[in-house]
């Protein structure tokens, strides 16, 4: 039964790799997040379900369209986040 087991937790994770490399845009949008990182310091990617094409997409925020309240200290402790559209 481990056998079995083992073949369909590597199977699962085989279909995940696919669609998220493949039938997604993680690979460019991960790009952008790399150069905004680079460029300014802290990269922001949004995850966004696409409910008419059944499918994750992938969104690299620029860090100076994200606005936190000013008593935020640590991004993972923000009690929210606001994204600017210019």
């Amino acid at each position: 039964m481990a056998a079995t087991e083992s073949g369909l937790t590597e199977s699962s994770a085989m279909w995940f790799d696919y669609k998220l490399r493949q039938c997604s845009n993680l690979e460019t949008e991960i790009q952008a997040c790399i150069d905004h990182m680079l460029r300014q310091g802290f990269p922001f990617s949004k995850v966004i379900w696409e409910v008419d094409k059944n499918q994750v997409r992938f969104d690299a925020c620029h860090p100076l369209h994200i606005i936190v309240p000013p008593w935020t200290q640590d991004l993972q402790d923000a009690t929210r986040l606001v994204q600017l559209f210019p």
